[in-house]
């Protein structure tokens, strides 16, 4: 997986190099923001970004599709020391979680209510 600069995720075939996937695109107002970090869930099925605005965004791996977005909270969005630097899926009392680490050293566990 590669994010950048232009809001898009790109996925790749790791043993061809060819690519598979890409997901994000502009928010409602036509604005498209940095990705600052992607993760993979342990089925392959979801896809997880996090923003250089602070936002989590959880993608179907299959079709691209937008299932879920957490933003930050008023006054804690805008990049900064809130951006996102880290994501990971992780399971916690048997729930499926979402770890997210900010440029503000702090943690944050999210849990994940997807539709399957």
């Amino acid at each position: 997986m590669s994010g950048s600069t232009d809001g898009l995720l790109r996925v790749w075939n790791a043993e061809t190099g060819d690519h598979l996937l890409t997901v994000g695109g502009p928010d409602g107002d036509g604005s498209r923001v940095q990705l600052t970090a992607a993760g993979v869930d342990p089925t392959g099925y979801r896809l997880v970004t996090g923003s250089e605005d602070g936002s989590v965004t959880v993608w179907d791996a299959g079709s691209g599709q937008w299932l879920k977005e957490r933003r930050s909270p008023a006054g804690h969005g805008g990049g900064g020391r809130f951006g996102v630097i880290g994501v990971n899926y992780c399971v916690v009392d048997n729930k499926r979680c979402i770890i997210v680490v900010k440029r503000s050293n702090s943690i944050v566990l999210l849990a994940v209510s997807v539709p399957r």
